[in-house]
């Protein structure tokens, strides 16, 4: 996992080539070209990009948003903590990298930034991290990472904050 120039994690912005961006994944794409920028102004979801160092060409993003979880989805050792009926939460809503890097780790430094810029939040109240996998292969991939999946709640999976703050 060694790259040419350093890889640069930021908050997505007007300079950001998005344009020849392509995961393989129509949706994702589709997402990042279109909508992203849409949804950062608007405060639905912070889209964050890495890019290398001196180049504006986007090789992958992720977005955060705020959610909540049904507290009776959660296993009794994290629900026993609080007595409302949901807990807050951050969605890590999409992550996508570009079909160029894929299978060089790049995915993997993505999902940490991503966790780690969670952790670093300490102005919110959150009690866990989401996912929602699209299919087995992703599922597998958070798993790598502790993620595991919410009682019925279909594919979505989640990290207890407290095993990020360390990250």
């Amino acid at each position: 996992m060694k790259f040419q120039k350093p890889l640069i994690f930021e908050l997505l912005n007007k300079l950001h080539d998005r344009s020849v961006f392509n995961c393989g994944n129509q949706s994702l794409d589709l997402y990042l070209t279109t909508r992203s920028g849409q949804e950062l102004r608007q405060n639905i979801a912070f889209p964050y990009v890495m890019t290398l160092d001196d180049e504006s060409r986007v090789l992958g993003y992720y977005t955060l948003s705020a959610t909540s979880v049904p507290l009776d989805s959660l296993p009794k050792t994290i629900a026993k903590i609080t007595r409302y009926d949901v807990v807050p939460a951050v969605l890590i809503g999409r992550l996508a990298i570009d079909k160029s890097l894929q299978g060089q780790g790049a995915g993997k430094l993505l999902l940490i930034d991503a966790l780690r810029r969670i952790g670093r939040s300490s102005d919110f109240a959150i009690l866990v991290v989401v996912v929602d996998p699209k299919d087995q292969d992703v599922i597998q991939f958070y798993q790598k990472f502790g993620f595991v999946s919410l009682s019925g709640a279909g594919d979505r999976m989640f990290l207890p904050f407290k095993t990020i703050k360390n990250i």
